[in-house]
């Protein structure tokens, strides 16, 4: 089998200095974000689980913010998880390099 893999580019490197439009945006974005809450269900198979068993996420420099509230998983869940990703397993090895490098990609963008 043959493929290109492309040249590796590297991301633009900002200072986030003070009265930057790199940093007031950064600000600005990290603001919006602070006044949400976010549901994050279990993603199984690519599917949406919501469990009802539930914890939170917590703001790492202001404990009493609550991020996201995110379900949690018991044995039943796992389970479904574990079938769900033999199953897809096969596709994945059949699917192209450059297929799978560029689901890669994609996440490194999120």
């Amino acid at each position: 089998m043959f493929f290109s893999v492309p040249a590796p580019q590297n991301e633009p490197v900002f200072t986030y200095q003070p009265g930057s439009t790199q940093r007031q945006q950064l600000q600005d974005a990290l603001q919006e974000l602070y006044g949400k809450h976010f549901e994050i269900p279990a993603i199984i198979g690519g599917e949406e689980v919501f469990t009802g068993s539930t914890d939170h996420c917590i703001c790492p420099h202001d404990h009493q913010h609550k991020l996201a509230t995110y379900h949690k998983t018991e044995e039943k869940e796992i389970l479904r998880a574990i079938d769900a990703a033999v199953k897809a397993r096969k596709d994945w090895e059949e699917m192209p390099f450059y297929h799978r490098s560029a689901i890669f990609l994609k996440a490194a963008e999120l």
